[in-house]
């Protein structure tokens, strides 16, 4: 985002004024695929997809609020990979002590051809 631009935050809050009604801005992050793709293309934005995981929550309610947000390019060059993971198991009693959220993990490669930067 340019030095001009509004902070995330104030952006996002911005958003949800003015596309959802009084009633639903309280659930702002707890938002439908096709709200945080909304969003996303009103900051210029490109949302990360978790493959084959519709309907995955981002805590352990089942909630959806985390979603990862980046650049276009950074999206079309450099991306590989968006999950959300989830627990099972005796694994799961654990997850639920540290966090009601669950881990949100991308990928991120860049080579040669998208360096950014000269040689150190």
């Amino acid at each position: 985002m340019g030095s001009g631009d509004p902070e995330p935050q104030t952006a996002i809050l911005r958003w949800a004024d003015a596309n959802l009604d009084t009633g639903r801005r309280a659930e702002a992050f707890n938002t439908t695929a096709a709200d945080i793709d909304a969003l996303a293309a009103s900051l210029g934005l490109t949302v990360l997809a978790s493959p084959g995981q519709d309907g995955v929550g981002t805590t352990h309610a089942g909630n959806r609020y985390d979603w990862f947000l980046v650049s276009p390019d950074l999206a079309s060059e450099e991306a590989e990979t968006c999950r959300v993971i989830t627990f099972a198991g005796d694994d799961l009693p654990v997850a639920k002590e540290v966090s009601d959220h669950v881990p949100v993990v991308a990928t991120f490669s860049t080579d040669e051809a998208f360096r950014d930067r000269g040689p150190d």
